[in-house]
């Protein structure tokens, strides 16, 4: 499951009360939540393992799900997604209401800007990456993609976990392609085991 840390603290807006009497003051507050497109469930979840690593050259979707979860429309969210290594930087996100799109290769990093989000309303923004090629991978992991949003001077961030291998590779379960099968491997294994313990019980009755 995805970490998540106190909501965004957005712009508040006062206003006076019927009569003059005193202010009320209302906030817009945003949830962020990261997530990844598992294609083999067809959904967006928190984290892919091992089982779903992304081949060399594999396209991976991004999402980021933001709420107003406050009692005012906020004006601004500064959105920034710093992505993890192994990966480039293919497009996205796009839509009428995102502001300053801008991809940083340097530093791996993506911003841009969101406006006008009412109270209760999600947006969901995707972008794409690509693992890289075959030759500039040095090895397979499983790395973390780190986002967040701020508004008023205050953020909040929430990270999603994808892994990337080179092609044909499977992690967390890789055999000599020539070598013995698995089950021969335990096979040697055990024996090695048990003639380890053979030497063992005969050495200490020669001790005896």
């Amino acid at each position: 499951m995805a970490l998540s840390f106190k909501p965004v603290m957005a712009q508040e807006y006062c206003e006076s009360t019927y009569g003059g009497y005193g202010t009320v003051c209302k906030e817009g507050v945003v949830s962020l939540d990261k997530l990844v497109w598992d294609a083999s469930e067809g959904v967006y979840v928190d984290n892919l393992g091992t089982a779903d690593a992304f081949q060399t050259g594999e396209e991976v979707t991004f999402r980021l799900k933001i709420t107003n979860t406050g009692d005012y429309k906020i004006d601004t969210v500064y959105v920034r997604d710093d992505l993890p290594d192994y990966v480039e930087y293919v497009s996205g996100p796009q839509a009428d209401d995102i502001h300053n799109v801008n991809y940083d290769s340097g530093n791996h990093r993506l911003t841009f800007e969101l406006t006008d989000f009412e109270t209760d309303e999600t947006r969901d923004i995707d972008f794409k990456v690509r693992v890289i090629g075959e030759n500039d991978l040095p090895n397979s992991a499983c790395v973390v993609n780190w986002a967040e949003a701020e508004a008023n001077g205050e953020k909040d961030s929430d990270t999603t976990q994808i892994c990337v291998a080179k092609e044909g590779e499977i992690l967390g379960a890789v055999y000599p392609e020539t070598g013995p099968s698995q089950m021969q491997w335990l096979l040697l294994e055990a024996l090695g085991f048990g003639i380890v313990g053979t030497l063992f019980i005969k050495t200490a009755r020669v001790q005896e």
